[in-house]
C-alpha cells in the first residue's frame, strides 16, 4: 500500500506591514498604517503608535541606550558596585517594550532604561543609612509614586542617566541627563504654585533629590564660576526647608517617606569636658551637662522649623544663652538670658581650635574694629557644625554622622546663604568644612569630584578679602578642611576623619569612640 504524504498547502501571499504601529504588531495583525491612527486601533481605543524610520544599516550600527532617546533597552550584568567594567548591551526591539503610562505619559524605552538603571543601580546611592524601611523606600516607593507626579519622575530619571554617566562618562549622557533636569524644574516650579495635601508628598521628596541636579560647573573652571555653583546648590537646599515648613509639615511624621527625611539618628552624649581654665572666656569650652534633642542640648531637632529673628529654636542651639554671651553684644536677648551666672550652663561649642578661634572672634570682637553686623547668622550656623564634630568623635563613620553631615544645609538660613553668595569669607570658611565632611560619607558621587576645587576657590576668595577678622585665622581654618580633603584622597576616609582631632587639646580619635548600634539612651 503506497504512503501517502499530506501535501503542502502554500498560504495567500500577502504583504507585510513593516512600518505598521506597535499595537497591531504586537497584536501580530496588518495594520494599513493610516494616520493618525490605523484602522485596528481607532474603533478600539488603543494607542496607535508609529516607529521612526529605520536606517538600511540600522542592524550594524553600535546602539548606546544611555543616550538615545527613542532606541531599545539596556540591560547590565554587572555587580552594583562595578564602576571600571564595560556593560554589557543587549538590543531590544522596541515593539517588544511594553506601554505604560504615567502622569507624563507613555514612558518611551529610554525612560524604562533608565527607571530600571534606578531600581538596580542608583537607588543604592541615594542613602548613607542601611536600614530596610529606607531601602525601601528608595528603590520601591519612590519609583511607585513618580509615576504619578511629572516633576518626581523626571527627576529620578535625570538622576539615574547622571549616575550612568559617572559609572560611564560621556558627552551624551550629560546631554540625557540635562534634558531630564530642565523637565523635572520647569514641572516642580508650576506644581509649586499649587500645593495640596495630593503633592505634597511628592514636592517633598523632589526637592530632597534635586539637590543633587546642581550639576557643578566643567572643570577647568575660575574661582567665580566654583563660588557661583556654590549659592545655587544652597539655594536649592532651601527647598526642603521652606516645604517642611509650612502647614502640611504638621504632620510629617505621619508621611510614608518620613524616615528619609531624619536629620539624626542618635542622641549625642555630652561633649567631652576640657580641663583648661580660661578666666576671660569661661564658656568657650564645653562643660558636662544632660543629654537631650531639644533646642537646649547639644542635637538637632528632628523637625525642620522656621524662625524668625534672633528664635534660634530651628537650630542645632541657643547660641548666645549657652556661651553666656555679654548682653552688650545682643541688648535685643530676654532678661532671662542675661544671667551673670550663664557659664554654669553647658556650653556645646564642639570644634577644632581653628574653628574655635573664628567663633571666639565672633563671640568677643575686638571693640576697637568695625562693628559686626553679620554675628546672628555666623554664630548660629558655626554651632550647626558642632553635632557633626561630636559624632565622628563618638561614633566615628557611622551612619549618624553621615545623616547629619548631609542634613547641615537644612541649618542654614537665607541671610546666610546670601553671605555666601556675596563672598563673605566667613561664611566660605563653613561651607568649606561642610564639604570636607561631604568627602567622609561614602558614594556621594555627584559631589566627590568637586570639592578640592571648591576648596581652592574658597580659599582664593579668603586671600583676597578685605575682611576685618584676621586673615590668618581664617586661612587656619580653611587649611584644616583641605587637610581632611588630602587625607581622605591619599589614605582613605577614617585616616582623614582621624586627622580632624590631632592637635586638638585633650581629644583622641581612639579615646572617643563608641558602639553605634548599642543603645545609648538605655
Amino acid at each position: 500500500m503506497t504512503r501517502q504524504t499530506p501535501r503542502f498547502v502554500s498560504k495567500r501571499p500577502h504583504k507585510k506591514s513593516r512600518a505598521g504601529c506597535t499595537t497591531c504588531k504586537k497584536k501580530k495583525v496588518k495594520c494599513d498604517e493610516s494616520l493618525p491612527t490605523c484602522s485596528y486601533c481607532a474603533p478600539r481605543k488603543l494607542p496607535c503608535i508609529y516607529p521612526p524610520p529605520r536606517s538600511k544599516n540600522k542592524e550594524k550600527e553600535t546602539l548606546d541606550t544611555s543616550v538615545s532617546p527613542t532606541t531599545s533597552t539596556e540591560h547590565q550584568a554587572l555587580p552594583a558596585d562595578d564602576f571600571n567594567a564595560t556593560p554589557i548591551r543587549i538590543q531590544t526591539p522596541e515593539w517588544l517594550v511594553p506601554a505604560a503610562m504615567t502622569a507624563a505619559g507613555q514612558l518611551t524605552p529610554l525612560d524604562l532604561d533608565l527607571l530600571h538603571q534606578y531600581k538596580s543601580v542608583t537607588w543604592r546611592s541615594l542613602s548613607v543609612r542601611t536600614e530596610r524601611v529606607v531601602d525601601e523606600i528608595n528603590r520601591e516607593l519612590l519609583p511607585r509614586i513618580a509615576l504619578s507626579h511629572p516633576y518626581l519622575l523626571y527627576t529620578v530619571l535625570s538622576i539615574s542617566a547622571a549616575h550612568r554617566n559617572a559609572m560611564y562618562p560621556s558627552k551624551q549622557a550629560q546631554h540625557v541627563s540635562a534634558l531630564y533636569r530642565q523637565k523635572a524644574f520647569a514641572a516642580y516650579n508650576k506644581t509649586l504654585e499649587s500645593i495640596t495635601t495630593d503633592n505634597y508628598e511628592a514636592l517633598l521628596v523632589t526637592s530632597l533629590l534635586m539637590q543633587i541636579l546642581v550639576p557643578p560647573p566643567e572643570m577647568p573652571c575660575d574661582d567665580a564660576a566654583m563660588l557661583d555653583w556654590l549659592a545655587a546648590f544652597l539655594v536649592i537646599t532651601q527647598g526642603l526647608r521652606v516645604l517642611a515648613g509650612l502647614k502640611w509639615a504638621s504632620g510629617i511624621e505621619k508621611l510614608s517617606v518620613f524616615p528619609v527625611f531624619k536629620r539624626e539618628l542618635r542622641t549625642l552624649p555630652p561633649p567631652p569636658i576640657i580641663h583648661r581654665v580660661v578666666l576671660d572666656e569661661p564658656n568657650m569650652y564645653a562643660k558636662a551637662g544632660p543629654v537631650g534633642d531639644t533646642p537646649e542640648q547639644p542635637n538637632p531637632p528632628v523637625m525642620y522649623r522656621e524662625s524668625a529673628g534672633m528664635d534660634m529654636t530651628n537650630l542645632p542651639f541657643r547660641p548666645q544663652q549657652l556661651m553666656g554671651v555679654s548682653p552688650r553684644h545682643f541688648p535685643t536677648l530676654p532678661p532671662t538670658w542675661r544671667s551673670p551666672h550663664s557659664w554654669l550652663l553647658p556650653a556645646p561649642a564642639f570644634l577644632p581650635p581653628a574653628l574655635m578661634a573664628l567663633l571666639r572672634s565672633l563671640i568677643q570682637p575686638d571693640d576697637r574694629g568695625p562693628m559686626e553686623l553679620h554675628r546672628g547668622t555666623l554664630v548660629p550656623s558655626l554651632h550647626a557644625l558642632s553635632p557633626i564634630f561630636l559624632s565622628l568623635y563618638y561614633y566615628h563613620l557611622s551612619p549618624d554622622a553621615f545623616v547629619r553631615i548631609v542634613c547641615l544645609p537644612t541649618f542654614l538660613t537665607p541671610e546666610f546663604i546670601a553671605l555666601v553668595r556675596q563672598q563673605e569669607p566667613r561664611a566660605l570658611v563653613i561651607m568649606a568644612w561642610f564639604f570636607a565632611f561631604i568627602v567622609l560619607v561614602p558614594d556621594i558621587w555627584w559631589l566627590a569630584r568637586t570639592v578640592p576645587r571648591l576648596l581652592q576657590a574658597t580659599s582664593n576668595s579668603v586671600m583676597r578679602s578685605r575682611s576685618g577678622t584676621d586673615k590668618r585665622l581664617l586661612m587656619d581654618a580653611v587649611e584644616g578642611a583641605f587637610k581632611v580633603v588630602r587625607l581622605v584622597e591619599k589614605r582613605g576616609r577614617e585616616v582623614g576623619a582621624r586627622s580632624i582631632f590631632e592637635g586638638w587639646e585633650a581629644m583622641n580619635w581612639d579615646d572617643g569612640g563608641m558602639d553605634y548600634t548599642a543603645d545609648m539612651e538605655g
